[in-house]
Order: C-alpha cells, then sequence, then structure tokens
C-alpha cells in the first residue's frame, strides 16, 4: 500500500482544515499489456487468389488500438476499398481485426506487420505474403552491332515469382542452329542474376548468335535469340601528343595504322590537308605485319612549321586519326583590356583579351584579387587565386563579401610557364540583405500576453549593409498561416538584443522566429522557438497604506488593485533599516487588509514596499514608504519614579488657574475706576493685601489672553508665557520694577527604557498579521508635537509663583509713578 501525506491548511483566521488526497494506483496497477496471438510466418499465393490473415489479442485491457503496416509504410485502414486489388482493413471485434486482399497481385508480395496498444505497452507480429507467377520479360535481349574494342552488353532482364533462372547459350555459326551454355571466363562476364552478359572488349571470335532462357516453375518458360556483330574501322596507334623543336631542326612524325582494308591514309595541318610536293613537307608509307606505318618529315622547321597536324585512316566501318601539335615554346603575354564587366553583391564577372599564347595553348587562366580599404595598394604576398582551367576570356570571382572593395589582376598560363600579369582594376561589391541566421533565440520570460526574447547579435562582418533592426515573427501553432512580424528597429548591437512580444493570447502555444533586416532585405530565419503563454499573469502591484506607526511597530492596510484579473494569492512586504539590510516578510492575504510589521527599533527611519504574487510570478513593487518610529514607546517605557503633582502638565493648569482668580478682581477694580475716577492722592491703591499700579493690572490682563490662545491652540496643555522685562521712562529711568525671576524648578527626566533590539532575527513578532478581531498594539502616537521653549511662558509662571509665595512682601508704589508710567504706556500707543 502507498502511504500519502495529508496536507494541512493554515488560514489566518485559525481554522484548520485537513484534506485527505485519494490517488487511484490501483486503477493502474490493473491494466494489462496486449499480447497478439502469433501470426502464421509466411504465406503463398498465387495471382488471383485472395488474401485474409486475421491478427488477435489472447490478452491485454481495453480499449485497444490496431494498426497494419506493409514494409514499415502504415497501410490505410479502409474497410471496403474500391478495388479489389487494394487492401481492405476491417476490424472484427475489440479483441481482433484482419487484413484482405481479393486480387492478390505482384505488388502484394512484402511483410504485413499488426500492431496492437493499449494504455500499459504494445505487442506486434509480423507476417509475409508471396504471390507466385510466372517469368515476364522486363528487359528482353536485342541485337548488337559494335566495332572491335568496344564493350558488349546483353541485357536479359524477366521477374517471377518465385525468381526465375536465366541461363545463356551462343552459336558461332549463323547458318546452323547448334547453341552452347556460355559460362563466366576472363573476356566473357555473366552477372549472379543472370540478368546481363558483358565482354569488355569486343574482339572478331566474339560475332554469332546469343540465346536467353528464363523459367521459374510456374508457367512457361521465356526464350528468345539475339545477333551480336563486330566491326574492325582503321585505327591508328597512339603516340605523342606534341612535340617541340627548335628553329631550323628536321621534325619526324609517324603513325601506325590498323583496320580492314583498303586504308584511305592523309595527313592534315591546322585542318587543312598538306601535299608532299611542297619543298620541307616529305610523306612516306611502309607496310608492316599488321598494317600501314606512315611518316610525316619537316625540313628546317621554323615558326610557320608550328600548328596541329593530324595523320587519318579512312575505310568502310570508320575512321581513326591522330592529332600530334608541333610548336615552338613560349610563356604567353600579358592578358589585355581587363575589365570589371559585372558586379553583385558576392562576385563580380571579368572579361579581357586573349594574349600571344606563345605556340602552345593556354592551359589556364590565374586570377589574384585580394580586398583592400579603397587606395591603390600592392597585392598581398599571397593574395587570392582562382584558376580558370579553360581558353574563356571571361570569368566569375566568387567567394567575395558584400560591400567590400577588391583589387584584381590576370595572368596566362601555357605548358611553359605563367606569364606577366594585367593591369590591376579596382571593383566594389553591392550591399546585400544580411547572410546571417540568428542565433541562441531563448525565451527569458513570459506571461499570459508577452513574451520577452532574447538572442545573439551578429558580427558587423554579417550585416552586409548598416543594420535597421529585426523581425520578429510568430503565428499559433499546428497552423498552416503565414507568420505576423513586429519590427524592432535599432541603431547598435551588443551581445545580445532582447525583445518583449505582445498581443498573445492567454494559454496559447506559439512559433517565434527572428529575421535581421537592413535597407536592402531581410536575412534568413532563425530556427523556430516554441512558446507557451501562461492562462493568467502576475498580480498588479498592490495598494499600501501605513495607518499607524509606533516605537517598535507600524501598521498597513494592503490591498489588491480593482479590475485585476489576477489577484494575489499572498503578499511580500520588503523592511530596509536605512543603511541596513532588507528583510522580506510572507504574509497571506487577510479579509481584514490589515498587517502589522513588529520587531522594530524606535527613532529609526525604515523603507517599506510590498509585492503581491501568486503561482504566475510576482507584481512589480509598490511605491517604497519611508517612516520614523517613534522615539519611545509607551509600551516599552517603564514608571517613573516623580509623582503626579511634580509634573508639568499636573502644575502648569492648577497655577494657570490661581492667576485668573486672582487677576480677574484685579481687573473688576480696574474697570470701577475707570469708570468712577477719584481724586488723585498721594495714597496707595490696595487691595486684597497687595498693591498693584493700573499699568501692571494691563499687562496681566494681556499676559492672560494670550495664555488662553496659546492653550486653545496646542494638542496638550502648554502654559502661556508672556516678556516681562522692564521698561524706561523718557527720562532714562526705570518706573515700573517687575517681579523677581527665579530660577525655574528642574523636571526630573524620565529615566531611559531599556535598549531594543536592533536586529530582526531575534525578533518574536516581526512580520505578524493581526486580523481585524484579535487585539492589535495599542495605538501609538504618529507624531509628537514639540512645541518651541518661550521665556514669556515661563516669566508669568515664575512671577505667579513669587507673588503667591511672597505676597504682601511688596512695598507700594506711588501714585506718581504709577500716573507716570500710565502716561509713558499712552506716549507709546500713540507712537
Amino acid at each position: 500500500m502507498m502511504k500519502f501525506r495529508c496536507p494541512l491548511l493554515v488560514y489566518p483566521s485559525g481554522i484548520v482544515f485537513s484534506m485527505m488526497g485519494i490517488i487511484a494506483a490501483s486503477m493502474a496497477a490493473t491494466l494489462v499489456p496486449p499480447k497478439l496471438i502469433p501470426l502464421p510466418r509466411i504465406a503463398q499465393l498465387r495471382k488471383g487468389e485472395r488474401y485474409h490473415v486475421t491478427c488477435s489479442t489472447s490478452d491485454g485491457s481495453s480499449p485497444l488500438t490496431f494498426s497494419w503496416s506493409k514494409d514499415g509504410e502504415t497501410v490505410e485502414p479502409r474497410e471496403n476499398p474500391p478495388s479489389p486489388t487494394e487492401i481492405g482493413i476491417r476490424r472484427l471485434d475489440e479483441f481482433s481485426t484482419s487484413l484482405v486482399v481479393e486480387d492478390v497481385q505482384e505488388q502484394h508480395t512484402g511483410n504485413y506487420s499488426c500492431t496492437v496498444a493499449n494504455a500499459a505497452g504494445r505487442d506486434s507480429g509480423t507476417t509475409s505474403l508471396q504471390v507466385l507467377f510466372p517469368p515476364i520479360w522486363v528487359r528482353p535481349p536485342s541485337d548488337v552491332s559494335v566495332v572491335s574494342g568496344s564493350k558488349i552488353n546483353l541485357h536479359c532482364e524477366a521477374k517471377g515469382s518465385p525468381k526465375p533462372t536465366i541461363t545463356w547459350r551462343k552459336n558461332t555459326d549463323f547458318s546452323a542452329m547448334d547453341f552452347e551454355v556460355v559460362h563466366s571466363d576472363g573476356r566473357l562476364r555473366i552477372s549472379d542474376d543472370g540478368q546481363s552478359l558483358k565482354i569488355p572488349e569486343a574482339k572478331k571470335e566474339d560475332e554469332g548468335f546469343y540465346e536467353c532462357h528464363v523459367t521459374n516453375g510456374i508457367g512457361d518458360q521465356l526464350r528468345k535469340s539475339i545477333r551480336v556483330e563486330v566491326q574492325v574501322p582503321p585505327r591508328v596507334a597512339a603516340g605523342p601528343s606534341s612535340m617541340v623543336v627548335e628553329k631550323n631542326k628536321d621534325v619526324n612524325i609517324q603513325c601506325n595504322m590498323t583496320g580492314d582494308s583498303p586504308l584511305n591514309i592523309m595527313w592534315e595541318k591546322n585542318g587543312r590537308p598538306l601535299e608532299s610536293r611542297k619543298p620541307k613537307i616529305q610523306i612516306q608509307e611502309f607496310p608492316t605485319d599488321k598494317g600501314v606505318t606512315s611518316s610525316l618529315l619537316l625540313l628546317h622547321a621554323d615558326r610557320g612549321s608550328s600548328g596541329l597536324y593530324v595523320c587519318k585512316a579512312k575505310n568502310s566501318y570508320g575512321e581513326s586519326y591522330r592529332i600530334i601539335n608541333v610548336d615552338v615554346v613560349e610563356i604567353p603575354g600579358h592578358p589585355k583590356d581587363l575589365i570589371v564587366s559585372q558586379i553583385w553583391s558576392r562576385s563580380l564577372q571579368l572579361t579581357w583579351v586573349s594574349p600571344y599564347h606563345g605556340n602552345r595553348p593556354i592551359t589556364a587562366y590565374i586570377i589574384n584579387y585580394w580586398k583592400t580599404e579603397g587606395k591603390s595598394e600592392p597585392p598581398p604576398e599571397k593574395p587570392d587565386e582562382l584558376r580558370i582551367a579553360s581558353l574563356q576570356t571571361v570569368a566569375v570571382v566568387s567567394k567575395l563579401l558584400p560591400n567590400s572593395i577588391y583589387s584584381l589582376y590576370v595572368m596566362a598560363e601555357n605548358e611553359v610557364g605563367v606569364g606577366p600579369p594585367s593591369e590591376t582594376v579596382t571593383a566594389t561589391t553591392r550591399e546585400e540583405e544580411p547572410d546571417w541566421v540568428p542565433t541562441e533565440v531563448t525565451v527569458i520570460d513570459k506571461h499570459a500576453t508577452s513574451a520577452k526574447l532574447r538572442w545573439k547579435c551578429p558580427q558587423k562582418s554579417a550585416w552586409n549593409a548598416p543594420l535597421k533592426g529585426y523581425y520578429v515573427g510568430y503565428k499559433r501553432l499546428s497552423t498552416k498561416t503565414a507568420y505576423t512580424y513586429r519590427t524592432l528597429s535599432v541603431n547598435a548591437c551588443k551581445d545580445h538584443q532582447e525583445f518583449l512580444l505582445q498581443g498573445l493570447q492567454r494559454a496559447s502555444s506559439y512559433m517565434i522566429i527572428v529575421k535581421a533586416f537592413n535597407h536592402v532585405g531581410a536575412g534568413p530565419a532563425s530556427e523556430q522557438v516554441v512558446v507557451h503563454t501562461a492562462d493568467g499573469g502576475p498580480p498588479r502591484t498592490p495598494h499600501v497604506k501605513v495607518i499607524q506607526t509606533g516605537g517598535v511597530t507600524c501598521n498597513l492596510k494592503i490591498w489588491p488593485r480593482e479590475n485585476s484579473r489576477s489577484l494575489p494569492t499572498a503578499f511580500v512586504i520588503h523592511v530596509r533599516e536605512q543603511n541596513g539590510d532588507r528583510h522580506n516578510i510572507h504574509v497571506s492575504v487577510l479579509p481584514s487588509q490589515n498587517y502589522s510589521v513588529g520587531g522594530l527599533s524606535p527613532g529609526r527611519q525604515y523603507e517599506i514596499f510590498v509585492t503581491a504574487k501568486n503561482r504566475f510570478g510576482d507584481s512589480a513593487a509598490s511605491a517604497t514608504i519611508k517612516i520614523i518610529t517613534d522615539q519611545t514607546d509607551p509600551s516599552l517605557l517603564e514608571p517613573s519614579a516623580e509623582p503626579v503633582y511634580a509634573k508639568m502638565y499636573f502644575v502648569l493648569p492648577i497655577v494657570l488657574s490661581a492667576i485668573a482668580i486672582i487677576i480677574m478682581p484685579l481687573i473688576a477694580c480696574y474697570c470701577h475706576n475707570k469708570l468712577n475716577p477719584r481724586p488723585i492722592t498721594t495714597e496707595l491703591i490696595e487691595d486684597r493685601d497687595f498693591l498693584y499700579a493700573a499699568a501692571t493690572l494691563h499687562r496681566l490682563e494681556a499676559t492672560l489672553r494670550r495664555a488662553s490662545q496659546a492653550s486653545a491652540t496646542m494638542s496638550r496643555p502648554v502654559p502661556a508665557r508672556t516678556s516681562s522685562l522692564p521698561r524706561p521712562s523718557r527720562s532714562g529711568r526705570v518706573i515700573t520694577t517687575t517681579l523677581p525671576k527665579p530660577e525655574p524648578q528642574p523636571v526630573p527626566e524620565p529615566e531611559p527604557s531599556p535598549a531594543l533590539p536592533t536586529s530582526y532575527s531575534t525578533l518574536q513578532n516581526y512580520g505578524t498579521a493581526i486580523a481585524e478581531n484579535e487585539p492589535s498594539t495599542p495605538p501609538v502616537n504618529k507624531a509628537t508635537i514639540s512645541v518651541p521653549d518661550d521665556n514669556r511662558y515661563d516669566s508669568v509662571v515664575e512671577e505667579m509663583r513669587t507673588f503667591i509665595k511672597d505676597k504682601g512682601s511688596i512695598k507700594p508704589k506711588k501714585v506718581e509713578a504709577e500716573a507716570e508710567e500710565v502716561e509713558d504706556d499712552s506716549s507709546d500707543d500713540g507712537s
């Protein structure tokens, strides 16, 4: 029994589902491969009979698939063929099939194989069919008339089943019909199957009647007689074909001739008959045992004696001749009028005028050529060489490079040597389309509707013209439609080129080719590359929003984009401390869309971005969010040893309230005095055991108003402060003396909180996800409002504290001083 593991899926809500995987392995184990009943080894039938063979299985699981083949080629499964001479395939039942030929012919001979297959395996068997028929002519023998010394080929080809036996017979007497069996010997050769008889060199004794017998034991035998005739034409024995002489020397040319009489002998020079009556020419004939010897004597040979001499022999059966070239040996001159008549991208055509041949035929022209940079450069030590082994004066120089400059010259060659070169000509080949096939075409990335391709760029020598770009062709796999091309324009090409092919269909297969092109045309296509697009794509970039930050945590809201075809299955939160390493947190998609990143350090700057992922890949990164954690976290601070009543946030409201209670009666008295003026006396204004000038009351009222406005605008109680500096009078002396400003009481600083770990690996709650129904980290202020210090607030507080502490200790001021100060205030207000 196979053991399976049950996968556990843990969802964010904490519910665990157990999924049992049941695999039907037992079903595959019960499949039985097919097994064929052996077929008959061979069947022999006569032409016209019926052939029937059955292919059955003795074992094997259904369904079964049968197929037939003849000599390795599949037979089309036709149950009712249109002709009785064609092969029919019939399915008898689920476990057997048959092959039937109603009218057996010669072409049905061969090996027939039956193959059966199912999901578990396959089996096959082979049987042979031999169709018996009497021999028939394929190529019957025919009469032959040959010249002595040539080949005799006699053919007697026939076919039959079984294979027929062929016998050759010969009769050397044309008047009698007595034939004798011919066997292979040193001159006469009979093939192993007897279908040919060959005589490499015919002689007169080979003449006669030849008969071919064919039989195979089926039906009647074949027989045919032919006549072979051997003729002996004249023959001039071989001799030297060329003679080199010096001027004023005698030349003796002899020809030995054989053949049936009478023989007619004659000499020619350059196609014209020679006459022995000329003073420098003598012709003589001498009989021999096998024929005649003719001699030509040239006396005092000069340049005019050079030429082609021919001795001929002729009779009723033909003629024979021998050519002797007589000349004075010289190297040829230099070719003249060399020009470039045609120019192509990889070849060009040269024409020239033949030079003086030196009384010897020019055996070859040698063309030397080399690539230049556009200037008249001397040829290299070993330039490229092209030999033209003929007398033509037109040649095509190939295997050149497009858009290149070449220099060329021509030299003539004969048996003596190579002549001087011609003048040098220069030509530039034309441009052509690239001959480079893009290589290493690969798919480096693919999505649902696009594929990113990469291929190796060609060398500049293979451009054949300035490269303009590439054509990227694509079409659906297994379709006969033409390729659709996209154009990639390039100005330069590095080692590799990349292209993003878009507009593809999801879950489809495409064949892709790449061509390079220039202004002339496109080059050859690369090998086909098959790409299979996915049925979906990676998710889109998610939305990210910071909800709250604390000293060691950051709460985020992450949700996918709307109208996204490929939804994410997970998010990856990328966190990096400033100048630190990056850490990736993999979280599942939560319905609440709320996530908490823990394990941060207080007062540090972090960069956070999020990517989404699914089975098709990862999305692009979201915008990077920079946060700064709080300097302190209330959840991490230890209780302070300072009592609550010593805190500024406790003392300051009480002090302000006391100031308001004290100042309000003073304001009421001041208003009463203004409404009910009384004579100014030297007595001091006294109220509630302390003296205060009117100007001082005015300042306190303004101070109270500023303090109330500041407390209304602040997010935390902050005592209003005011400046209380002494002002000089017009005379330069100080009229009003402010209360002494005691030293501010130091506020004890809280004890430093324990150091938080800065390494992510030691944090227990780093990257934990918080669901909607789970308690999260206590909210921490995202930002702390810092209020700059103001000496005005400190002075008022200190004044009130000193006043309450030392009330009644201040001596009263004179009315004159107060009046003078009020006058100074009015002057200041007017100014």
